[in-house]
């Protein structure tokens, strides 16, 4: 199946250009993200839908307006939204499309640091090859020009700017678009292998064994495996070998999203992982892997996760490495925390992540996340020192029980203690019984106060049982689940979920506080009382 350009049958309107000018795309690489027509009216009316929130310009300049937030700009300039406006297939839309890019080309914003931000440059550049060709089917000579100048121009500085970027998911993304343009853009033979040459080693060294992504970030391996699917395509209708090292990746991780996913089909939120475009990965895993059931219990031993599932119930617990091992600026210190869900619910969860905002270090400390904190500390320091590493084993599943048992010494420097954590499910998971214990490193340890967040989905209402020594928990679902730990009443306290898909969103989590004087060893157990409602 040919995707064919609007720029191909314009040639004979451009044929005064130079043989050095771009002056078509042979193929436009097809998007599998979820788009939504209505932003195209939204424009108009001087406003336009970000992931970081609605930027309303009316009819001032949308660039210009932009760059007073930051956020929203990395937004706006990396042109994601293009997908919304060739969505809705209108005349108005067509013109949305050219105009915004004709005024882009021209913008002194495409100067701005945020502009040059190696993810944004990546994401726009992707955005260009499947979207502009769509503001092209009744252009003037001269538009046509101004656009097709514009997209040579940004992979111009693409590629220049990839010689310097990190080894980070932006570099891995600006490859993917260098290959897709290199085989639309009729570049010669040398030119498409060099570049696939450098994405096939880029590809090895970030896409672990097990299908993560070196950030251990499940946003960023669903973003990764979006993008390399049209490339996949593109070498298809090219009548060009798919190389093996982006079959075997795409493979990878759809696997690892499996791994990864709860209950509520969302993708666990751990390391960076914020609201779950659904219907993109769902899209996704039936593409790559149709009619393939999510995995049992098992270990992601690259990526450092452990999933246990029994009955109609899964936990996945983090045991991967501490904030500072993880590349870039998005640490999240959520070692030994642990997401659990039954049925079609997610129960206990981590705060997971929202767009930048003031409060992105609170996403990223330890207290976010289902998991012990020790003196308010995080287990790893978000800049700067070294991690807290995670030793675990999964034991061998026996008649009645699967067991996780680890150990995390990023509390042992600063605090003379490691953290212990043991968790069991229930063959029939409908109990989960956990043991958190801090041992002293010396003798002169001292008394420390602790806390075991665990924070619950914003479905879940909570209230405490008759006896108060417990607390009651009604899941979406209708099925009622019993919290309590030994010796200590479980407080009932307010939490914020940043990864609901409207934004933050206000929800409860329970915590148990004790100090190591009074007790070291805290046992608790999570147990359903009823079922699911039936209907």
């Amino acid at each position: 199946m040919a995707f064919l350009s609007v720029a191909q049958s314009m040639r004979a309107a451009v044929r005064r250009r130079s043989a050095a000018r771009l002056d078509h795309l042979l193929h436009v690489p097809p998007s599998l993200r979820t788009a939504d027509p209505s932003v195209s009216t939204e424009l108009a009316a001087g406003s336009i839908g970000l992931p970081s929130g609605l930027l309303q310009f009316g009819r001032r300049d949308m660039f210009a307006v932009a760059l007073e937030e930051p956020a929203k700009a990395r937004d706006l300039f990396g042109f994601s939204w293009l997908a919304h406006l060739d969505a809705a297939r209108t005349e108005v839309s067509e013109q949305q499309i050219r105009a915004s890019l004709i005024a882009w080309s021209k913008h002194p914003a495409r100067q701005s640091d945020m502009a040059a931000e190696p993810a944004v440059m990546a994401r726009r550049a992707l955005s260009l090859l499947a979207h502009a060709d769509a503001g092209l089917a009744t252009a003037s000579a001269r538009d046509f020009d101004t656009v097709m100048d514009l997209v040579a121009s940004e992979f111009d500085a693409l590629a220049r700017e990839t010689k310097r970027m990190p080894v980070t998911q932006a570099r891995l993304t600006a490859l993917v678009a260098l290959a897709e343009y290199a085989l639309v853009s009729s570049q010669s033979e040398g030119q498409i292998i060099a570049v696939e040459q450098r994405l096939t080693a880029e590809l090895q060294r970030q896409i672990l064994g097990d299908g993560g992504h070196i950030s251990r970030n499940p946003a960023g391996q669903l973003d990764i495996a979006l993008d390399l699917v049209p490339l996949r395509r593109l070498y298809l209708v090219s009548q060009r070998p798919v190389p093996a090292a982006l079959t075997a990746a795409l493979e990878r991780l759809a696997s690892m999203l499996r791994f990864l996913q709860m209950p509520d089909r969302s993708l666990a939120r751990f390391n960076g992982m914020g609201a779950t475009p659904i219907g993109d990965l769902l899209t996704l895993l039936r593409q790559q892997a149709p009619g393939a059931t999510a995995p049992g219990t098992a270990e992601a031993k690259d990526s450092g996760y452990v999933r246990l599932c029994a009955g109609a119930s899964v936990l996945i617990f983090d045991a991967g490495p501490g904030a500072q091992s993880l590349p870039g600026d998005a640490a999240f210190a959520g070692a030994m925390s642990f997401e659990f869900g039954a049925g079609a619910i997610s129960l206990i969860v981590n705060c997971g992540a929202g767009r930048d905002t003031p409060a992105k270090s609170n996403m990223r400390a330890s207290a976010a996340h289902s998991t012990l904190v020790l003196a308010g500390a995080s287990s790893a320091p978000l800049v700067g020192g070294r991690a807290g590493y995670v030793t675990h084993t999964l034991d061998a599943p026996e008649a009645d029980v699967q067991k996780i048992v680890a150990s995390l010494d990023g509390y042992k420097a600063r605090h003379g203690e490691v953290h212990h954590r043991t968790l069991s499910l229930s063959a029939d998971g409908t109990c989960i019984k956990g043991i958190d214990r801090l041992e002293p490193t010396s003798k002169a340890a001292t008394a420390t106060p602790y806390e075991i967040h665990f924070h619950l989905h914003p479905s879940v209402f909570v209230e405490p049982a008759v006896d108060r020594a417990a607390v009651r928990l009604t899941a979406g679902d209708g099925s009622v689940w019993s919290f309590a730990a030994d010796e200590i009443v479980p407080a009932i306290e307010a939490s914020i979920y940043y990864a609901g898909v409207s934004g933050p969103k206000p929800t409860v989590q329970l915590v148990l506080r004790g100090t190591t004087a009074e007790n070291r060893l805290i046992n608790w157990r999570l147990e359903r009382l009823q079922p699911p409602a039936t209907v």
